[in-house]
């Protein structure tokens, strides 16, 4: 709402007339010396940065980079990483090293990077596999069969099982829930909420489900009213508190299936 956003708030639109190309998606990460920077995804793709006054441009092609590069992230050493498809490339002490497949086992599709609470980096394969890197040592470790889904706030890591099991890494201790915990049998997907509850959705014994985590136990929601289940795609906390969740496609079957979004 314009008529009550602060008075001292001043946009500035950067074109290409600042030195900022045009074209391709951008991925913009503030870095911890003060530097921006925004990394335009395309063929013809380039690394941009900002001072604060000025611009610097410089294609990913020039260093050595993948020109469909995205989502930056900065670890806690200082480090700058980027991600494409079979490759991530690390930027430390001014140089670039790229890390590849098959020589290192990266998560064969457009990956997600994160740094979780421990200072590990997280290469997410989405639809694939997820790789836990100790980048400081030589040692690699992956997960066979788990899907991460969320880390709380505290540290605590959430998966989910190829097998249907919900998987809980807390200070080393690794702990599975199934359906005889409350969960459910076939769960999807996972969210963590702003209160510090995990909820679950999918479907169990074929109609659409939901169970809250909270307390240390379970809680199921049975949804059979509204679909076969909840879409892996459509789960959301919005900002004032609620849990919304989508219908699973083709879930216009039975007569007693509503579909559309359940809150």
């Amino acid at each position: 709402n314009p008529a009550s956003a602060p008075s001292d708030i001043r946009w500035t639109v950067y074109t290409e007339a600042d030195g900022l190309p045009g074209g391709g998606t951008a991925s913009i990460r503030p870095l911890a010396d003060g530097m921006i920077w925004v990394i335009q995804a395309a063929s013809g793709g380039s690394l941009n940065i900002f001072d604060g006054q000025s611009w610097r441009g410089t294609p990913l092609s020039d260093l050595g980079i993948q020109g469909d590069c995205s989502n930056p992230v900065q670890t806690r050493d200082g480090t700058v990483w980027l991600s494409a498809r079979y490759v991530v490339h690390a930027f430390r002490e001014g140089r670039w090293t790229s890390y590849r497949r098959p020589e290192v086992p990266i998560p064969s599709a457009q990956n997600l990077l994160h740094e979780s609470a421990d200072g590990a980096l997280w290469i997410i394969g989405p639809g694939t596999e997820i790789r836990r890197v100790d980048y400081q040592t030589s040692a690699w470790s992956g997960l066979q069969g788990l899907n991460f889904h969320w880390e709380s706030p505290e540290g605590t890591q959430w998966f989910l099982s190829r097998e249907g099991r919900v998987v809980r890494r807390d200070r080393g201790v690794w702990t599975s829930f199934g359906s005889e915990d409350g969960a459910i049998d076939a769960p999807v997907a996972l969210l963590g909420t702003r209160r510090g509850e995990v909820w679950i959705a999918g479907s169990h014994a074929g109609v659409a489900a939901t169970a809250r985590y909270q307390g240390g136990r379970w809680e199921r929601f049975v949804h059979p009213n509204f679909a076969w289940s909840i879409d892996a795609r459509a789960l959301a906390e919005t900002a004032d508190g609620s849990v919304w969740f989508g219908a699973a496609v083709d879930s216009r079957g039975p007569s007693e299936h509503r579909a559309g979004l359940l809150q």
